[in-house]
Protein backbone atom coordinates (compact mmCIF):
# COMPACT_ATOMS: atom_id res chain seq x y z
CA UNK A 1 0.00 0.00 0.00
CA UNK A 2 2.82 1.92 0.04
CA UNK A 3 2.99 3.28 -3.32
CA UNK A 4 -0.43 3.90 -3.58
CA UNK A 5 0.08 7.25 -3.41
CA UNK A 6 1.90 7.41 -6.55
CA UNK A 7 -0.34 5.32 -8.65
CA UNK A 8 -3.46 7.56 -7.96
CA UNK A 9 -1.26 10.61 -8.57
CA UNK A 10 -0.05 8.82 -11.84
CA UNK A 11 -3.67 8.02 -12.35
CA UNK A 12 -4.79 11.43 -11.72
CA UNK A 13 -1.76 12.97 -14.07
CA UNK A 14 -2.67 10.63 -17.05
CA UNK A 15 -6.75 11.63 -16.99
CA UNK A 16 -5.50 15.28 -17.02
CA UNK A 17 -3.39 14.61 -19.76
CA UNK A 18 -5.29 12.16 -21.77
CA UNK A 19 -2.36 9.60 -21.62
CA UNK A 20 -3.98 6.80 -22.27
CA UNK A 21 -0.83 4.08 -21.84
CA UNK A 22 -0.13 5.83 -18.59
CA UNK A 23 -3.21 5.34 -17.16
CA UNK A 24 -3.76 1.60 -18.36
CA UNK A 25 -0.23 0.85 -16.84
CA UNK A 26 -1.17 2.92 -13.56
CA UNK A 27 -4.60 1.52 -13.13
CA UNK A 28 -3.12 -2.13 -14.24
CA UNK A 29 -0.76 -1.63 -11.36
CA UNK A 30 -3.02 -0.65 -8.52
CA UNK A 31 -5.16 -3.67 -9.93
CA UNK A 32 -2.70 -6.00 -9.21
CA UNK A 33 -1.95 -4.70 -5.46
CA UNK A 34 -5.78 -4.17 -4.50
CA UNK A 35 -6.05 -8.07 -5.75
CA UNK A 36 -3.06 -9.33 -3.63
CA UNK A 37 -4.65 -7.78 -0.70
CA UNK A 38 -8.54 -9.26 -1.58
CA UNK A 39 -9.82 -5.76 -1.29
CA UNK A 40 -13.17 -6.54 -3.66
CA UNK A 41 -14.60 -3.30 -3.59
CA UNK A 42 -11.36 -1.07 -4.20
CA UNK A 43 -10.42 -3.49 -7.23
CA UNK A 44 -14.04 -3.65 -8.77
CA UNK A 45 -13.53 0.56 -8.74
CA UNK A 46 -10.16 -0.05 -10.58
CA UNK A 47 -11.74 -2.56 -12.91
CA UNK A 48 -14.32 -0.08 -13.63
CA UNK A 49 -11.82 2.98 -14.06
CA UNK A 50 -9.51 0.78 -15.90
CA UNK A 51 -12.55 0.07 -18.71
CA UNK A 52 -12.77 3.60 -19.65
CA UNK A 53 -10.94 5.85 -21.64
CA UNK A 54 -8.99 8.66 -20.19
CA UNK A 55 -9.68 11.32 -23.03
CA UNK A 56 -12.93 10.11 -24.11
CA UNK A 57 -14.59 9.40 -20.72
CA UNK A 58 -12.41 12.39 -18.65
CA UNK A 59 -15.30 13.03 -16.18
CA UNK A 60 -16.39 9.48 -15.21
CA UNK A 61 -12.90 8.76 -15.31
CA UNK A 62 -12.03 11.62 -12.26
CA UNK A 63 -15.30 10.42 -10.74
CA UNK A 64 -14.57 6.94 -10.64
CA UNK A 65 -11.04 8.21 -9.86
CA UNK A 66 -12.19 9.98 -6.93
CA UNK A 67 -14.48 7.20 -5.62
CA UNK A 68 -11.03 4.67 -5.90
CA UNK A 69 -8.83 6.99 -3.29
CA UNK A 70 -11.71 6.91 -0.96
CA UNK A 71 -11.94 3.19 -0.87
CA UNK A 72 -7.64 3.12 -0.88
CA UNK A 73 -8.00 5.48 2.22
CA UNK A 74 -10.09 3.45 4.29
CA UNK A 75 -8.19 0.00 3.22
CA UNK A 76 -5.12 1.94 4.60
CA UNK A 77 -7.02 2.66 7.65
CA UNK A 78 -8.34 -1.24 8.01
CA UNK A 79 -4.66 -2.25 7.44
CA UNK A 80 -3.35 0.21 9.63
CA UNK A 81 -6.21 -0.74 12.58
CA UNK A 82 -5.14 -4.09 12.20
CA UNK A 83 -1.10 -3.79 12.35
CA UNK A 84 -2.15 -1.86 15.86
CA UNK A 85 -4.03 -4.07 17.10
CA UNK A 86 -1.67 -6.97 16.30
CA UNK A 87 1.18 -5.24 17.46
CA UNK A 88 -1.09 -4.27 21.34
CA UNK A 89 -1.95 -7.71 21.25
CA UNK A 90 -0.61 -10.96 23.33
CA UNK A 91 2.99 -12.40 22.22
CA UNK A 92 2.08 -15.55 20.06
CA UNK A 93 6.04 -16.02 19.64
CA UNK A 94 6.37 -16.53 23.16
CA UNK A 95 7.18 -19.71 24.71
CA UNK A 96 4.25 -21.58 25.91
CA UNK A 97 3.79 -22.52 29.43
CA UNK A 98 5.14 -26.73 29.02
CA UNK A 99 3.56 -27.44 32.60
CA UNK A 100 0.22 -26.44 31.49
CA UNK A 101 0.49 -28.67 28.64
CA UNK A 102 1.72 -31.66 30.36
CA UNK A 103 -0.92 -31.67 33.03
CA UNK A 104 -3.51 -31.30 30.43
CA UNK A 105 -1.73 -34.72 29.01
CA UNK A 106 -1.29 -36.06 32.23
CA UNK A 107 -4.80 -35.91 33.55
CA UNK A 108 -7.53 -38.46 32.68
Amino acid sequence: MSESGKLLAAIRDAIASGDAGGFERSVHTMRGMLRSLSAIAADELARVLQALDPRADRKRAELVCEQLEQAVDGLKAQLTSLAEAESSGPDWRAAPDTRTAQAALDSP
